[in-house]
């Protein structure tokens, strides 16, 4: 998967490229998540580089899905660095709490930890100043989410192959809270798409994404028209204007 996303206001972009990899546990799936995530803050001429944890998808005694394991981020331009661990329930999901994120921020140059990260990625997650002992809120899930609005999407002159067209049931179940739904949303397009490879192999055709172009073997995708405005998407969400791309 790769996407590409701007806000022109807040003079941000982000391009993701993912690809993961299952593997089986009894009674849970541990996806490893390889590929790219960079996110520019234009604004401030910087440029950052994430790395994904694990999801973990408990199939019983209680079915749900977690983060678990390292990411990092990173950024050049000011040499910090953040480290993180993400970690899950223990004793099969039953007992603990969910979203555990703790972690460091320092400098790379000097070595020196600057900061230390704690919460939970589901609740509210701190950020402690280890120079004055002080401690703010670094992200608060509950006001993240909670004015979202449902989605407003204008179907003319979009194609049927665009995100916002296919995926726009996963997105209404996810607005609505309603998991069930975006779950079943998802496996039936994902069957779609699955039977249109198949087809496609078949009838000897090649399918070439129109704005990704592939680099660095076959696990990253980078978007190909750097330095262009990215085409509008009429998705509204919370007042926020979003253009993205999808392939």
């Amino acid at each position: 998967m790769a996407l590409y996303a701007t806000d022109d206001v807040r003079k941000i972009r982000t391009q993701w490229s993912h690809k993961a990899v299952p593997r089986f546990y009894g009674n849970k799936v541990e996806g490893t998540i390889y590929g790219k995530r960079m996110l520019w803050l234009d604004a401030h001429h910087e440029a950052y580089e994430i790395t994904c944890p694990k999801l973990l998808i408990r199939l019983f005694p209680v079915p749900g899905t977690e983060w678990v394991g390292t990411s990092t981020i990173k950024c050049v331009s000011t040499k910090l660095e953040a480290n993180l661990l993400f970690k899950g329930k223990p004793l099969f999901g039953l007992r603990g709490t969910a979203g555990h994120v703790s972690g460091k921020i320092y400098d790379v140059s000097t070595s020196s930890t600057l900061y230390e990260i704690n919460g939970a990625w589901n609740k509210t997650i701190t950020a402690k100043n280890l120079k004055t002992e002080e401690s703010s809120l670094l992200y608060d899930a509950q006001a993240a989410l909670s004015n979202l609005q449902p989605l407003v999407v204008q179907n003319k002159g979009l194609d049927a192959s665009e995100s916002l067209v296919v995926w726009r049931s996963v997105m209404s179940g996810i607005v609505n809270w309603d998991w069930e739904a975006a779950r079943q949303a998802k496996h039936e397009i994902e069957e779609r798409q699955r039977d249109l490879e198949k087809k496609r192999k078949m009838d000897g055709k090649l399918w070439r994404p129109r704005h990704f172009v592939q680099v660095d073997g076959e696990d990253h995708w980078q978007w190909c028209h750097f330095g262009e405005a990215v085409s509008p998407a009429p998705l509204v969400m919370q007042s926020c204007y979003v253009e993205t791309e999808k392939v």
